[in-house]
């Protein structure tokens, strides 16, 4: 999802029985990896962390990436 000129948001959730924020994590990173190599650049990240209720007993179980893509950063 575009959020600027040149900007992208990705978020995934994931129960703890499928994962959690590790599974969510790893599932965001890939796609936005992805979206970057679709277009022959590579994902530079600007922020990225787990959320999710902070007072669950399962802890996070979703993941959030701000990112961008540019050229020639490998």
């Amino acid at each position: 999802m575009p959020t600027g000129p040149g900007t992208y948001l990705v978020s995934e959730m994931r129960a703890p029985v499928l994962g959690g924020a590790a599974e969510a994590q790893r599932v965001a990173l890939a796609e936005a990896q992805g979206f970057c190599a679709s277009q022959g650049l590579s994902f530079v990240p600007i922020a990225m962390g787990p959320g999710g209720y902070p007072n669950s007993v399962y802890g996070p179980t979703n993941f959030t990436a701000n990112f961008t893509c540019q050229a020639g950063r490998k």
